[in-house]
């Protein structure tokens, strides 16, 4: 029975069009006066992040654009929960994307080192970043944090062994810094564990297995996936499709040999078969 149903799932699976990825839209973001560029770089980064995780979809800013003003929606860049949903339905959206930065300070002084006997820069800093998605559909939000930026990761106030006219303790560039290693270092693994990278099982031989991610989905040697297998069942009731999913197996890469092919060993179960879907573990 399990071989009759994956051969008419794996039919549905490489049939091309059945697999449409969500879509996803990025809002423009809200910020603070005299913010040093951060607010347009944090909804940048937000926007590569998305594109470069390839999982969605994801909205042009002018779509959005066209429909607020169709919409008659303001154009401020003050969208709201309720603004999003309604714009989202409009567009065929999934997920929305706000953000706002509500606080961003800088200042650097000069400071004499005895050690060096000669004088740095003193840089203080902070940026805090609310992100949230809502789901169009539910109007839920299933993601919200807050993030603290500061110079160099750390505490406030970083030491920098520069001369006056170092370019690199301009605000734009220092700010600018500060939110890329943020979204490096933390959205980009928060983003990953909300949307885990999906995808499925093309081949099985032995103890090795090829599923159809690579390079191009950020799959990197040692990641691990957990195997789904996917059953249709109706219900007794509604009569309504449902798929049931049981997870029965772990797989490891252990070789990523393209931008959409990894090999992988597996690491627990004995079913695992073409057509099954794999699901990155969330991180730690």
């Amino acid at each position: 029975m399990r071989k009759m149903l994956l051969g008419l799932f794996v039919l549905f699976v490489f049939s091309g069009a059945s697999w449409a990825k969500d879509k996803i839209a990025v809002f423009q973001f809200n910020g603070v006066r005299d913010d040093y560029n951060v607010t347009y770089v944090a909804e940048e980064q937000m926007v590569s992040l998305l594109v470069n995780q390839k999982r969605f979809d994801v909205i042009e800013r002018k779509q959005l654009q066209a429909i607020m003003e169709e919409q008659a929606f303001s154009q401020s860049g003050a969208i709201n929960d309720g603004d999003a949903v309604k714009i989202g339905k409009i567009a065929g959206i999934k997920y929305c994307v706000l953000g706002s930065v509500t606080n961003v300070n800088y200042s650097r002084r000069q400071v004499y080192n005895e050690y060096s006997q000669k004088y740095q820069w003193e840089v203080d800093a902070l940026i805090v970043l609310q992100i949230k998605i809502v789901d169009v559909q539910t109007a839920g939000i299933i993601f919200s944090e807050t993030f603290n930026m500061k110079p160099g990761g750390g505490g406030l106030g970083s030491l920098f062994s520069s001369d006056q006219g170092d370019a690199s303790l301009d605000a734009d560039s220092t700010l600018s810094s500060m939110v890329k290693r943020t979204y490096e270092k933390e959205i980009t693994k928060k983003m990953s564990n909300t949307f885990p990278i999906q995808g499925s099982v093309i081949s099985v031989d032995g103890k090795e297995v090829t599923i159809d991610l690579g390079s191009g989905s950020g799959v990197e040697e040692g990641m691990k996936f957990d195997v789904i297998y996917q059953e249709e069942k109706e219900h007794p009731k509604t009569k309504k499709k449902i798929i049931i999913e049981k997870k029965i197996g772990v797989l490891q890469v252990k070789e990523v040999s393209g931008e959409e092919s990894a090999i992988c060993k597996i690491k627990e179960g004995t079913e695992i078969a073409e057509g099954d879907i794999i699901k990155l573990q969330k991180k730690k």
